[in-house]
């Protein structure tokens, strides 16, 4: 069984702190297959550069896509001004309001890493302000002036910009905050479950696929799907936390054990699937939550529907304050769910697909 004391918390951290946004993904799917070496039977990859490691079973049962993202929300240079200020455009979204200040790395090619702060001006120049600042009046400032000594520094338009957060554990050991746990925290999962496979027999052929471009559009997890051609496919999320003041009393807390998302506004899970999941997670202990909501998706939206149609079911880990530079996951959750990824993948037959495929004739 995987613990708490067996969680690697070094590569945990490399994976969250690497800078990675969408179709820049090369930083965490090269952690994600370093990890593997010794683990995954073979690796390949799509034309868009997702990951595949590959787990051989015995040839007996169904071929199941087990998949998390791995790029994160951030920006890029789209302008380099006179004065050396670098204007920025998210590709994906974010609140404002919860960047003024905050420290990015500017990812260059050939230089490394250059250090800058997001900034905007002074607030007494607004006639409103309270108003939320549009990305467009956001800067990064790398503290050097004039255009030629920025560009000196190897930086240039389209390079990329992610926040410079570091993992760290919260005073209560068991919660973890990092940047991009949206959706490092899946990476990481399912990357422990191919480790925890190791020399036991199942029946799946197994293919654990970090995907690339989810936050633009879901794009590599289509590409991906295309590439494995599963007969299942389970996908790892984050989800909505409701562990803060004024919140839902009876949403999902940050610890707790697994959660399955039955319906988004993307896709509608396979429910045969998910009684399989839950079985399976409750006898081995943990107390299991459904999520039924009308909004949000994933990758899971582009998967199943594939070729005739993929079973499909997205499990997700809820993360307090995601979408934001720092979010919190507690280790719990992350336990909880290896084990019970690891104990679907060792029960899962070819009859039981047969049976998830006939739940909906």
């Amino acid at each position: 069984m995987f613990t708490k004391e067996k969680m690697d918390l070094k590569r945990i951290a490399a994976i969250t702190n690497a800078g990675a946004i969408s179709g820049s993904e090369r930083p965490v799917t090269r952690l994600m297959k370093e990890a593997l070496e010794g683990y995954a039977d073979e690796f390949d990859y799509d034309n868009q550069g997702s990951l595949i490691c590959v787990k051989h079973g015995n040839g007996k049962g169904p071929r199941v896509m087990l998949s998390s993202h791995t790029d994160e929300i951030g920006f890029i240079v789209n302008k380099i001004e006179p004065s050396g200020i670098l204007r920025i455009m998210s590709p994906s979204g974010w609140w404002t309001h919860t960047l003024l200040g905050q420290e990015v790395l500017i990812h260059t090619e050939e230089k490394g890493d250059v250090l800058g702060l997001i900034g905007t001006h002074f607030p007494d120049e607004d006639t409103d302000k309270g108003r939320v600042r549009k990305m467009s009046e956001l800067y990064v400032d790398t503290g050097v002036r004039g255009r030629e000594n920025v560009e000196a520094l190897g930086i240039q338009k389209g390079d990329t910009v992610t926040l410079n957060v570091e993992f760290k554990e919260m005073a209560d050991p068991d919660v973890m905050m990092a940047k991009a746990w949206d959706d490092r925290v899946g990476v990481n999962i399912i990357t422990d479950v191919l480790k925890e496979l190791k020399g036991v027999d199942h029946d799946c052929e197994l293919f654990v696929c970090g995907t690339v471009q989810e936050e633009v559009g879901y794009r590599g997890g289509k590409t991906c799907g295309y590439r494995v051609h599963p007969d299942i496919s389970i996908t790892v999320d984050v989800a909505k936390c409701d562990d803060f003041p004024g919140c839902d009393p009876e949403g999902h807390k940050l610890q707790g054990g697994v959660v399955i998302r039955h319906y988004d506004s993307k896709v509608l899970g396979n429910q045969e699937l998910s009684r399989f999941i839950q079985k399976a997670g409750r006898d081995l202990g943990y107390p299991v939550d459904i999520i039924v909501q009308n909004y949000g998706g994933g990758e899971a939206h582009e998967i199943h529907r594939l070729f005739d149609g993929v079973v499909t079911i997205c499990l997700s880990v809820p993360s307090l304050y995601i979408l934001s530079p720092r979010a919190l996951v507690h280790k719990d959750r992350y336990v909880a769910m290896v084990n019970t990824i690891v104990e679907v993948i060792k029960r899962l037959t070819m009859e039981d697909l047969e049976r998830f495929k006939a739940s909906r004739r």
